[in-house]
């Protein structure tokens, strides 16, 4: 019985802990959230990268093309640091 009991204050506590943290995060108006947010106009994307023709011919670009490799294909240019066989794309 008195498992019971502790069981249902510990309950009655939780959901009063998190209906606070929602009340509490619901009256932060200043933070910015996902629905808040203004949305893309229709047909675009919020970013889209530059073209691979835009990216400069020198050292800064040649770190751009290296970072791309290592985002599409990871097992092949960073297999140090991915065990996986997937890739950060992925």
């Amino acid at each position: 019985m008195k498992n019971t009991h502790l069981i249902l204050i510990l309950g009655a506590l939780n959901v009063g802990l998190y209906a606070g943290i929602l009340w509490f995060g619901l009256g932060l108006s200043h933070l910015s959230t996902w629905w808040s947010m203004p949305a893309a106009p229709a047909g675009t994307l919020p970013w889209q990268p530059p073209a691979l023709d835009a990216i400069p011919a020198n050292a800064h670009g040649d770190l751009i093309l290296e970072g791309r490799r290592i985002f599409l294909d990871t097992p092949q240019f960073a297999s140090d640091h991915a065990r996986a066989q997937i890739s950060c794309s992925n």
